[in-house]
């Protein structure tokens, strides 16, 4: 049910942008520093795509809903004797950030992310990934919290970090022999994301983050 409400929320919430006249579109695209918030877990380097819409509420203000393609997980070394075990979530990811212009150039913004997950794995190092579905939440929910260089009406740089709320995994693995090896019941995403921003079609302001 859940999933089929979330499209038509989206088109609800950029057709309702689109009704703006100051409103602006745009694409945007970078880099993750991912981590899940579970024992000895490190960083993993990914990726994150998508689009925006800009739309100024009146002075300062403005709402900024997105919807992202993101790559999360982490990295736990040395998990299986010496072998890394390496978690990939891909999720449809939807921020609907509120923000706030600070002089000519800088944007700051916070609001909730809702994320639908797309794809999962672990992969053991040196063997075959594992893409079973039932080891992770379908749903993620986070808060997103963040600042926008606008370089030009067009081009912005954006750092930004989401804290998730939702445990995401739930894992137990086991030898040939049945013998317990160790597990997750829980883990949240932590998510450090830089990204560079284009915006298509310009209002009178044109600036995205």
């Amino acid at each position: 049910m859940k999933k089929v409400l979330f499209t038509p929320t989206l088109f609800i919430l950029f057709s309702i942008c689109s009704l703006n006249a100051q409103t602006t579109f745009g694409v945007k695209g970078g880099l993750n520093l991912a981590s899940i918030n579970i024992d000895n877990s490190d960083m993993i380097l990914t990726w994150q795509a998508g689009a925006f819409s800009h739309m100024p509420l009146g002075g300062k203000v403005f709402f900024q809903p997105e919807l992202l393609i993101s790559r999360k997980g982490t990295r736990l070394k040395d998990f299986f004797y010496t072998s890394d075990l390496t978690f990939n979530i891909v999720y449809l990811s939807m921020p609907l950030v509120m923000g706030v212009e600070a002089g000519e150039h800088f944007l700051f913004h916070i609001g909730p992310e809702l994320s639908y997950r797309l794809a999962g794995e672990f992969e053991i190092e040196d063997q075959e990934s594992n893409q079973d579905k039932e080891y992770y939440s379908d749903w993620d929910f986070g808060l997103d919290a963040g600042v926008t260089y606008q370089m030009t009406r067009r081009f912005g740089l954006t750092l930004r970090y989401c804290f998730g709320f939702t445990n995401v995994m739930q894992i137990k693995f086991v030898d040939e022999l049945g013998q317990d090896l160790g597990g997750f019941s829980e883990g949240k995403n932590r998510v450090l994301q830089a990204s560079i921003s284009y915006t298509i079609s310009s209002g009178n302001e044109a600036t995205g983050s």
